[in-house]
């Protein structure tokens, strides 16, 4: 597969799965901002200079949604962090295949450079063992020429030899055919047929030889192809970890940055699980409304670069955000008309 495509393939699977991430950290984050936007709606429906006391329902309600507004975020929080763990495994588990393949790759290319040497040896061995082969052909048909010349001079002397005088005693040898003796000697004619046999055997044993080495060859090659085969996937598997690391350090430096903005949320908003009164909820309201929109408002750019504008559109986090930045502006003026009114003890 060509890298380019692959990457673009990998790079679309790591964003399927970080618009799933993205999705499962809206869900419980938008029931927090729904709870926390209701605190808002509480606090302006209370009447300037109305005290309410710890007991009352109101009281009750508001910090009923501040907790709930809390464990959402909270799982937000949780979902984001078990991602992170995740990401965190998946990068140590690649980096890991990463050097094992590096290694292997490594291994295998230090192989083929010896492989390549020994082919180079049998293939010289193979041209030296085919030239003496050559060389030996060519000493036997010699050999083979001068046995055949040998023959003809003897058949030649034999033919003009009359029959009776074909035979002569030798002393101490005794009767021996008379053709041999007028061609050519016994010893000559045994010399030749030796050296025939010799050549014969040569040319066996460099036949043998030449079989042997193009056998080392072929088998060589082959081995190398496969070396250099092994090579070209350890190459595209590298690639693909390569390509799968980058997507996975994307992907964890945006989750790293959510679980941030969730984590600097959630710090802002629990200043809020402790308070013991209804006037003491307004005045930290009022002090972290303005911190937890930014970062809400960071969070959801952070989320739209992911998941595009239409998902949040759909679970409608935009439409909530408008929402809270007017009840802002609503409580600062409330505010601003409490104390108009005299009422700055009440913060």
């Amino acid at each position: 597969m060509d890298h380019v495509v692959f990457r673009g393939a990998v790079e679309q699977q790591h964003l399927q799965q970080l618009k799933q991430v993205a999705q499962d950290v809206i869900r419980p984050l938008m029931k927090g901002l729904h709870s926390f936007n209701h605190v808002s709606e509480m606090l302006l429906c209370i009447e300037p200079g109305v005290i309410l006391r710890p007991e009352s329902q109101c009281f009750h309600d508001i910090r009923q949604q501040i907790e709930k507004m809390n464990e959402k975020l909270q799982e937000s929080q949780s979902i984001a962090n078990t991602e992170r763990r995740r990401i965190d495994g998946e990068t140590e588990h690649l980096t890991a295949e990463l050097s094992h393949l590096a290694n292997q790759k490594s291994q295998t290319m230090s192989r083929l450079n010896d492989l390549k040497m020994t082919l180079n040896s049998h293939r010289s061995n193979l041209e030296s063992y085919r030239a003496s082969l050559e060389l030996e052909k060519r000493n036997l048909q010699s050999a083979k020429n001068t046995r055949d010349n040998m023959r003809r001079r003897r058949d030649a002397a034999e033919t003009t030899s009359a029959v009776g005088a074909g035979l002569f005693v030798i002393p101490i040898i005794g009767w021996i055919a008379g053709g041999i003796m007028l061609g050519v000697s016994a010893a000559e004619w045994n010399e030749t047929n030796a050296a025939v046999d010799r050549a014969t055997e040569e040319v066996d044993r460099c036949e043998s030889q030449v079989d042997e080495y193009t056998d080392k060859v072929s088998e060589y090659s082959s081995r190398i192809c496969q070396a250099e085969c092994d090579i070209t996937m350890a190459d595209n598997k590298i690639h693909e970890i390569e390509a799968n690391l980058r997507a996975v350090s994307v992907k964890r430096e945006f989750v790293a940055d959510v679980q941030e903005k969730i984590r600097h949320a959630v710090h802002q908003l629990g200043q809020l699980c402790v308070v013991g009164s209804v006037a003491e909820v307004q005045t930290r309201y009022m002090i972290v409304l303005e911190p937890v929109i930014q970062v809400f408002e960071e969070m959801t750019t952070a989320l739209s670069r992911i998941t595009g504008d239409e998902l949040l559109h759909t679970e409608g986090i935009h439409s909530l955000m408008c929402d809270m930045k007017e009840k802002q502006g609503k409580l600062k003026q409330l505010v601003d008309s409490k104390r108009s009114l005299g009422y700055d003890d009440y913060y």
